[in-house]
């Protein structure tokens, strides 16, 4: 009795199991969300002014290092008017 059962419940699992099979896709279901660049995600006016602000800050870094440079070469920038026409 108890293996007639057990015969009848695997005899179900495999009818089930047939009907269940899974297809592979060739395409995934879902695609990969594209990325945001810097401009789309605080705005093209905003991004601008960042990077306007960012490059002001290097050329102030800049002159900063030109005026030292100045003061302390300034006895060797001094030309005649010989030298200089």
């Amino acid at each position: 009795m108890l293996e007639c059962r057990k015969l009848k419940l695997l005899t179900l699992l495999l009818e089930w199991s047939e009907h269940f099979v899974m297809e592979v896709a060739a395409e995934p279901v879902q695609t990969p969300k594209k990325k945001r660049s810097q401009s789309e995600k605080v705005g093209r006016l905003k991004y601008i002014i960042q990077l306007e602000d960012e490059q002001n800050k290097r050329l102030e870094k800049i002159e900063r290092i030109l005026r030292i440079l100045a003061k302390g070469l300034g006895c060797f920038l001094k030309f005649e008017q010989q030298m200089a026409s």
